[in-house]
């Protein structure tokens, strides 16, 4: 045990004190820094791919989303550069030197050598670029005027509800886009618009809803607006008509009234009565008196009525000559 201990420190005593190992551990960081930078200045080849983003696009020309966005470049340059090229930017294909056949392109890249050559760090050299030849799909675009039309989710404080369809301002917009796209468009939606507990007019500047990707506005924004009453319930007699009775005849109608009840703002309750609704029952429906009875049919009402209903639905009659 003895000889144990003595061999453990004479190790111990010959082991570098700390300054001395913070010296070695800095020369050594000194001299694996300077390994990487002669490695990285050293040239170097290397496949590195770069997104692709295409200029000049002629007019009235779209390219699908789903066209390859990616080329692989070989290039040799040094360490540093091959590096950095790993953040670098898309690079840009001109799309005025590519042809065009019914909606099939191709971009003949051999072509665009130079242009790509300008878009890297000096000294670069370009191996391969692969694809040789990049395709790509593309739409006409086209115009269409279309209507605006507003996606709303509201729930209305008891009593109150809307007094009328929504006011857009524009309640058009001109929207463009492919073809096959823009020919099944019948209305742009907004953003939804949530509320609850509605109880007063709602006026809002909204976002159009981007229902594709491949389509562009000529405006994102609309004004809407929505008029918000308070309702209530009234009942009224209202008499009931007789239409196309021949002169020859008469008729007596069994009830000769019916009860109607509907829903109207508070503030127009007042102002309206049973000489604004008309029901009647048509004479023609009687088959030359032979059916027991006729149907009732609303032919007028307020235009700030809603939810009419009346009692009772048809009527029995005599017919007298």
């Amino acid at each position: 045990m003895s000889n144990h201990k003595l061999i453990l420190k004479k190790i111990f005593n010959n082991f570098p004190q700390k300054s001395q190992l913070k010296f070695i551990f800095l020369f050594i960081s000194i001299s694996f820094s300077l390994w990487i930078f002669t490695k990285l200045s050293d040239k170097q080849t290397a496949k590195i791919s770069f997104p692709v983003e295409f200029i000049n696009t002629p007019d009235l020309m779209i390219i699908e989303e789903e066209t390859e966005n990616n080329i692989t470049l070989t290039l040799t340059s040094s360490g540093f550069d091959l590096m950095l090229y790993s953040f670098k930017n898309a690079i840009q294909l001109n799309l005025s030197l590519a042809t065009y056949n019914s909606g099939n392109g191709l971009i003949d890249l051999s072509k665009q050598n130079f242009q790509i050559q300008k878009q890297l760090f000096e000294g670069t050299i370009i191996n391969e670029v692969y694809p040789p030849v990049l395709n790509f799909d593309y739409s006409k675009l086209s115009r269409k005027k279309v209507r605006v039309s507003v996606n709303d989710d509201l729930k209305f404080m008891s009593g109150y509800n809307k007094f009328s369809d929504w006011d857009i301002e524009p309640d058009s917009i001109l929207v463009s886009g492919p073809i096959s796209i823009i020919d099944t468009l019948k209305h742009i939606p907004t953003n939804v618009i949530n509320y609850d507990n509605v109880n007063s007019d709602i006026n809002e500047f909204v976002e159009l809803s981007k229902i594709h990707p491949l389509l562009e506005y000529n405006r994102k924004f609309v004004d809407i607006n929505l008029s918000i009453k308070k309702y209530t319930e009234k009942n009224l007699s209202s008499p009931i008509n007789i239409i196309n009775l021949p002169d020859s005849l008469s008729i007596r109608l069994f009830p000769q009234t019916l009860e109607v009840s509907f829903i109207i703002p508070i503030e127009s309750a007042e102002s309206v009565n049973s000489n604004n609704f008309y029901f009647f029952c048509d004479y023609l429906d009687s088959d030359f008196g032979n059916k027991d009875i006729l149907i009732i049919k609303l032919l007028e009402k307020p235009e700030m009525t809603t939810r009419v209903k009346w009692e009772p639905k048809y009527v029995n009659y005599l017919i007298r000559k």
